[in-house]
């Protein structure tokens, strides 16, 4: 009985520890995603002559 719990605990732990390196993968990638798209967002301001806050607005209103 002893040892079923025993694997069963360590099939738990690493299935957790998978669950955790996905979030901190996903956490990083969206991090690098969300900084190339402000930038994107002030270069496409400065090349129309927009306001960065109406960019800002815009870009919110296509993704929502």
């Amino acid at each position: 009985m002893r040892q079923l719990v025993s694997k069963c605990t360590v099939a738990l732990f690493e299935g957790l520890l998978i669950n955790i390196l996905i979030l901190v993968v996903a956490l990083v990638v969206l991090d690098k995603a969300s900084d190339s798209t402000i930038d994107n967002a002030v270069k496409v301001a400065d090349v129309t002559g927009s306001g960065k806050t109406t960019i800002g607005f815009v870009l919110v209103a296509f993704c929502t």
